[in-house]
């Protein structure tokens, strides 16, 4: 699942209209009702209020006073585009006194999304298994050699009679691997699932 973890604002002018553009992590539809109303209480003077955001099992969007379909909808797919679940985008617009006709409008609320998600710290969680590793102390250089060299991410340690680690593990054929390279001088046994983030590169 790819999201936004951290609030991010965008905001920029067209024909003396001034667009704000807010990009909100969400979980659920009141909390986008709740964010909503927030920044609407902040801008009462704007002129309207566009949004549109998408849950993992619902999507909305709302064009508040501008044409049907100009605002909320070209906010919508500009998520989609960049495949973002639990995501609200919110522009908003003071009017200059130009009007910009439909496709510019459509142009506008689009580019409040786009430049927005793009200057974003995007991520992707991913539910990972987490493993533990229990061995000798006198294997812990060659084992931890082995880890840095694949890149492996150890979660935490714990030294007692033996020694274990709390590997997450991407590839399950990971685990082979490891017991070939250990000769058979390790246990491992499967300890939980996690939500993994990482940070990801936003395509402009």
């Amino acid at each position: 699942m790819k999201t936004v973890l951290k609030s991010n604002y965008y905001e920029f002018e067209i024909e003396r209209s001034k667009f704000l553009s807010y990009l909100i992590h969400i979980e659920s539809e009141e909390e986008a009702k709740n964010e909503v109303a927030k920044i609407k209480k902040e801008h009462p003077k704007a002129t309207h209020h566009c949004y549109a955001y998408i849950l993992e099992d619902k999507q909305k969007s709302n064009d508040d006073g501008e044409p049907s379909g100009t605002a909320g909808i070209p906010i919508l797919e500009i998520i989609k585009q960049h495949s973002l679940v639990n995501v609200l985008v919110v522009v908003v617009r003071y009017f200059g006194g130009i009007k910009l006709g439909a496709g510019g409008l459509i142009r506008a609320y689009a580019k409040g999304a786009k430049e927005n998600i793009i200057r974003a710290e995007v991520v992707e969680i991913k539910s990972l298994p987490v493993y533990m590793l229990t061995f000798e102390y006198n294997y812990i250089s060659i084992l931890e050699n082995y880890i840095s060299k694949n890149k492996l991410k150890i979660l935490d340690k714990i030294y007692d009679l033996k020694v274990t680690y709390n590997l997450l593990l991407e590839d399950d054929t990971t685990l082979d691997k490891i017991k070939d390279f250990m000769q058979g001088k390790i246990e491992i046994d499967y300890l939980e699932n996690i939500n993994y983030t990482y940070k990801i590169q936003t395509e402009a």
